[in-house]
């Protein structure tokens, strides 16, 4: 019974730093980027990832009540609900990431495509420059 506590402890306390410096990371992000940075620091990632990092702070939260003893357990209708909870709050994070790393993707590439087109037509400007006079 102790190791499932020093468990759930250590668990509990990645999940709460994990959300913690989700936030900070992603509010220092948004404040000090620079204007090459827009194209993928959007405001829909900001605030995607700010409801990943609740989500992970609701799941630590759900684990810390569970380890000072507020859920018991031992009741078949406290299980269910703490793994609903648990488990609803890791499919919402799942599904965020998910769409977080779609979203991100298909940022680099439009930003990779739009880079490509201005290089092409850069370069067809030098080159068609001189030739035409």
């Amino acid at each position: 019974m102790q190791t499932q506590t020093l468990v759930s402890e250590i668990l509990c306390c990645v999940t709460l730093s994990a959300s913690i410096a989700l936030a900070i990371w992603e509010i220092g992000s948004q404040r000090n980027a620079g204007p090459e940075d827009r194209w993928l620091i959007t405001r829909k990632r900001f605030v995607r990832r700010l409801v990943m990092s609740f989500c992970l702070a609701a799941i630590g939260i759900v684990m810390l009540l569970e380890i000072i003893g507020m859920v018991e357990l031992h009741n078949v209708r406290h299980l269910v609900i703490y793994v609903s909870l648990v488990g609803f709050g890791s499919i919402i994070l799942c599904i965020l990431a998910l769409a977080d790393g779609l979203d991100t993707a298909r940022s680099v590439r439009e930003h990779d495509r739009r880079e490509f087109n201005q290089n092409v037509n850069d370069h067809n400007s030098t080159t068609d420059g001189p030739s035409q006079q």
